[in-house]
């Protein structure tokens, strides 16, 4: 007897007709292979439609806090492990950088002597130009400013500054899941 076109009118999930029904029905009570499997497929049925929740174990929510907070602690140290190799190759290579360039210089310590030197005259003379600058301009800002003014525009920035550090620092805070 042929039972493959049964056996697919079992398993498949469309609508019979009446006079397919009628002869699945039949054929069901006279073959005891496809009476079984039509049994099994309606009990397999029935328990993939009605889900059981399985409670989990005692300690689960404790257990999968602990290994949360050490998978973040694992990541964290190695992004520093990461940050750190890369700041230290970085500052090798440009440790090796002005080495390479510095050999010449290092032939002639008079040469190095009056470039630090000439380095030194500019910084200072840097300084002293934006410090006149400085001057100029807070001189012709606060004439016509009233004092109290500037201290509440100094107050308001350094309240603005200290909020931006506070959100910083509570932006970059981790963070644990409590249930």
């Amino acid at each position: 007897m042929n039972h493959k076109p049964y056996q697919e009118v079992i398993f498949s999930d469309q609508e019979l007709t009446c006079d397919e029904a009628d002869l699945l029905q039949d054929h069901i009570l006279q073959c005891d292979d496809c009476y079984q499997l039509s049994t099994a497929w309606s009990t397999v049925e029935r328990e993939l439609q009605t889900p059981q929740m399985v409670d989990p174990e005692p300690g689960f929510v404790a257990r999968w806090q602990v290994r949360l907070e050490a998978e973040q602690e694992r990541r964290q140290n190695q992004q520093n492990m990461i940050m750190l190799s890369t700041t230290w190759g970085a500052a090798a290579a440009l440790l090796i950088a002005i080495v390479y360039l510095a050999i010449p210089l290092i032939q002639s310590p008079k040469v190095v002597l009056y470039t630090y030197l000439y380095q030194l005259l500019n910084l200072f003379s840097v300084v002293t130009f934006v410090q006149s600058f400085t001057a100029g301009l807070m001189d012709g800002l606060t004439s016509g400013i009233p004092w109290v003014t500037i201290v509440f525009a100094v107050g308001l920035i350094t309240l603005m500054g200290v909020l931006w550090v506070v959100s910083l620092r509570v932006l970059t805070r981790s963070r644990s899941v409590t249930l």
